[in-house]
């Protein structure tokens, strides 16, 4: 599976952006968050895997479908 960084951040990158989370699921959907707007479900899906990209960026891929 394979998300494209350049058009996530291109359009949704902010220069006083503290941190931006992308998350994706077993679908290939990908859902772009702030910290502060995280969704709680979310917080508790299993992650599978967990990657630090930059200081601003953190993607992470989850076990199952977001939107179900």
């Amino acid at each position: 599976m394979k998300i494209n960084l350049n058009d996530i951040l291109v359009n949704s990158y902010d220069r006083v952006m503290k941190q931006l989370i992308v998350i994706y699921d077993d679908n290939g959907d990908f859902y772009t968050f702030t910290p502060d707007n995280l969704l709680e479900r979310i917080k508790h899906m299993q992650v599978q895997r967990f990657d630090i990209v930059s200081e601003k960026l953190v993607v992470i891929k989850v076990v199952g479908v977001i939107n179900e």
